[in-house]
């Protein structure tokens, strides 16, 4: 199994500063992911502390989206978090909507390209 693994990405943040954000420095991640399996996300990988929870979802929702797409059926992607128990609890939260929300966009695009998933 192929792991690519990167740190401090702070996805969702509503400063701007989560440069995944921007297409020109995502895309070679993006790139890199379609040859591994697993994306390891050590450490801040979600930024709680600028916006609710749910915006940061919003924010962090479309690379998940790219992310998943380009590691393909049964490619993993972990997510680590802060070590306080109170931002983890927050952060599954997140996780857990913006993968919804990252869910629900493949599904439309598949519907709208009659791509399978």
């Amino acid at each position: 199994m192929r792991t690519l693994v990167v740190s401090d990405l702070h996805l969702g943040a509503a400063s701007g500063k989560d440069l995944a954000r921007r297409a020109e420095l995502r895309a070679p991640l993006i790139e890199a992911l379609r040859d591994a399996d697993r994306l390891v996300v050590l450490g801040d990988g979600l930024e709680l502390r600028e916006a609710p929870h749910r915006a940061a979802a919003e924010l962090a929702a479309p690379f998940l989206a790219e992310a998943g797409a380009a590691l393909g059926p049964g490619g993993e992607l972990l997510i680590g978090t802060c070590a306080d128990p109170r931002v983890r609890r927050r952060a599954v939260a997140v996780l857990l909507e913006a993968l919804d929300q990252a869910a629900k966009a493949a599904a439309q695009h598949a519907a709208r390209t009659g791509t399978a998933q």
